[in-house]
């Protein structure tokens, strides 16, 4: 009997596009006793989406390699906790909150489309009939509004229906299709289709959002105010100082690169970043991050490695 999917399953169905190699250093990270691949995916109470985060910051940061593990702490009564608690390599001990700067607009939208792919990513791991049929397609829907919560069903039980009636054998790969007039949730919603190719070695079913939704300036312009509040937290966080504390940044970057934009856009202009009383911050998403401490400010990035960057005076 197969044992439950795990995080490193997850990671190793990405392509090869999607860097395999920060993937594993992602899966390497030791949560709680155990190498966050080993993980099982996202399950109520876990607080997975937490430490995936912290992971995929630290990797982007270069700062994994000086982490050896990593324990999810428990809220203190009355008391402002972090997130977790690291044992450097060097033997010392940081704790580390973590937040995120996040296009809300953007947010409610992926929120509302994740949950609905689950559902339907959910039919085709448990209907035998649906995975086979599918198997090896590429598949793409283009949604220009979200469903809602009271719909989220009925919309895909009419995605199933349409990769249903797929037809392998004449499908024209990229005919960007409408679905027929009985789907009355999928044409409410603007939705597009395309089988975007046959006969892979992986099968994926897909969303693409609208481009125009994403904006990165919203993101950016949260970012002061983020970081305000979680300082003057700090104390409490800290232990009166007592304990050296990081802010960890997860950036969303979920529409045509706007947080990776974000990113590059905090990074022309650190100055507003201060991070004391903090000892470090560290901002990131999957492909980039800015690592700001009182002896440096880099930018790293998977197209230009490591950077410095120069603090306004």
């Amino acid at each position: 009997m197969n044992g439950p999917r795990t995080i490193r399953d997850a990671y190793g169905e990405l392509p090869a596009s999607n860097l395999p190699e920060r993937g594993a250093r992602v899966c390497a990270l030791m949560f709680d006793g155990t190498p966050l691949g080993n993980h099982p995916e996202e399950t109520s109470g876990n607080r997975f989406g937490e430490k995936e985060s912290l992971a995929m910051v630290l990797v982007s940061c270069e700062v994994d390699s000086e982490i050896q593990s990593i324990r999810t702490l428990e809220a203190r009564p009355n008391t402002n906790t972090p997130d977790f608690e690291a044992r450097q390599v060097n033997g010392s001990i940081v704790r580390i909150e973590m937040t995120r700067f996040a296009d809300e607009l953007i947010a409610e939208y992926m929120g509302n489309m994740n949950a609905l792919f689950n559902i339907v990513q959910a039919v085709r791991r448990d209907n035998a009939t649906l995975a086979a049929h599918i198997e090896g397609l590429h598949v793409l829907f283009d949604f220009d509004e979200a469903p809602r919560a009271l719909f989220r069903h009925a919309v895909a039980d009419e995605m199933v229906q349409l990769l249903l009636g797929i037809q392998r054998e004449s499908a024209t790969v990229f005919e960007v299709l409408e679905p027929p007039p009985e789907c009355h949730q999928l044409r409410r919603l603007g939705v597009t289709w395309a089988v975007m190719a046959v006969d892979q070695p992986e099968t994926y079913v897909r969303f693409q959002p609208p481009l125009d939704l994403a904006d990165h300036r919203r993101m950016v312009s949260t970012a002061p105010t983020v970081l305000e509040s979680k300082k003057r937290r700090y104390q409490q966080y800290s232990d009166s100082g007592s304990v050296p504390v990081w802010l960890a940044v997860f950036v969303a970057d979920t529409i045509s690169g706007s947080g990776l934009t974000a990113i590059q856009t905090l990074a022309g202009d650190v100055s507003q970043l201060d991070p004391a009383p903090f000892q470090r911050i560290v901002i990131g998403n999957f492909v980039a991050g800015i690592i700001i401490d009182s002896e440096r400010s880099e930018y790293c990035s998977v197209s230009s490695g490591r950077v410095a960057i120069k603090r306004s005076e």
